[in-house]
């Protein structure tokens, strides 16, 4: 039994799959990238299993890019290297500006791509960017004449009609199309809709060109499982690929695991455009942001892992957390400091200020232990503090 994409498996469901192998007699082999995006569910069975002792066999031969700098990139970016991130400068893969910028960079992109006639994805880290996306599509099309106004409601609040591109979102054995069947992630062009609400579909090849037999998802599987086809979280296309990718990055939310993602979709190109904040859009009474440089913002984004540790492995991180010097020496400071708590309140207890509205306000303010800390340190140089 072979599980691809196995950082996406869940921990629970990958024991349940072990179980009944080990019941039948057969193997289980797991496959996947460890520096992807882990589960939804508790994950990481997959990352502990590469990180054992027995180290699993892994293939270090880049075939999925045209261009030879991005091969090399792309395995500096699985580890998380800074310098690589000049490199997608150089080759201006790396653009910026406000929300409503990028979201029009995103999208005039796609369009100049779909137009020339290669599968291209929009991508975003989360729903809301995605529907908006996905609809803005959805209705330029409609206003060319390539797609039907009336069509399908989906879960999401988009519609999908006669002309749209689509996307299934869960697996269904029993909707099968010649050798094959519908999966989590295949994509499909409407040519048809039933008064129903469902759907007839073909399968998406080469350059998102329709291939195939004709499939009619039920109404029921529309309304629940299917989405517009356009853009899509970058967990949704872990595993895909095609011609073009432009990922919409928000440096505050965005991981290590989901730019490299988003960063190794596309054969020929990818794209990140990064949110920058807006400094009309702060709080009076807070700082305006710190301005960074697009590289500088993604510099924070590979330092930012979601990666899932197994139960197992955290369980070790804390009890090596917990025996570690700089926990020993927090403690020392904190007893340190607990044991002169007396001794600093009887001192005080006398000093001329030691009476009346005054003396309350030192005791209960907020500094006072910044009072008791200067205390502690002109002690320590040798001065009397009494």
């Amino acid at each position: 039994m072979i599980v691809d994409e196995a950082p996406l498996a869940g921990t629970l469901t990958l024991d349940r799959l072990a179980t009944h192998a080990a019941e039948v007699g057969a193997k289980i082999v797991l496959v996947g990238d460890w520096a992807q995006l882990s589960s939804v569910e508790t994950g990481g069975a997959f990352g502990m299993l590469v990180r054992a002792p027995r180290r699993a066999p892994e293939l270090h031969t880049v075939r999925r890019f045209v261009h030879e700098w991005e091969k090399a990139a792309s395995r500096d970016l699985r580890h998380g290297k800074y310098a690589v991130l000049d490199t997608y400068e150089d080759e201006r893969r790396l653009h910026d500006g406000d929300l409503e910028a990028m979201l029009d960079a995103v999208y005039t992109a796609w369009q100049h791509d779909r137009e020339q006639g290669v599968s291209t994805l929009m991508l975003a880290g989360n729903a809301e960017m995605v529907a908006e996306l996905n609809q803005r599509a959805h209705a330029d099309l409609i206003a060319a004449g390539l797609v039907h106004e009336t069509g399908a409601a989906l879960h999401d609040g988009t519609t999908a009609g006669v002309g749209d591109l689509v996307v299934t979102r869960r697996n269904e054995r029993r909707l099968a199309t010649g050798k094959s069947w519908v999966k989590n992630g295949d994509r499909w062009h409407v040519t048809a809709h039933r008064k129903d609400g469902a759907l007839v579909v073909r399968r998406l090849g080469e350059g998102d060109t329709p291939r195939g037999r004709r499939l009619v998802l039920p109404a029921k599987y529309v309304r629940e499982h299917l989405e517009l086809g356009y853009a899509s979280t970058v967990h949704r296309v872990q595993g895909s690929t095609v011609d073009t990718a432009h990922t919409l990055v928000d440096p505050d939310t965005a991981s290590r695991e989901l730019l490299y993602v988003g960063l190794t979709r596309g054969m020929h190109e990818n794209h990140a455009y990064i949110i920058q904040p807006d400094p009309h859009e702060v709080e009076p009474h807070l700082d305006p942001p710190e301005e960074l440089t697009r590289v500088e913002q993604l510099a924070r984004v590979l330092a930012r892992s979601d990666a899932d540790l197994s139960a197992t492995e955290t369980r070790q991180v804390e009890a090596d957390k917990h025996a570690s010097i700089a926990t020993l020496l927090d403690e020392y400071d904190l007893l340190a400091r607990e044991a002169q708590t007396e001794r600093w309140e009887a001192l005080l207890d006398i000093a001329p200020f030691a009476t009346g509205e005054i003396a309350d306000e030192v005791f209960t303010s907020p500094y006072y232990e910044y009072l008791e800390a200067a205390l502690a340190r002109h002690e320590a140089t040798g001065h009397d503090v009494t």
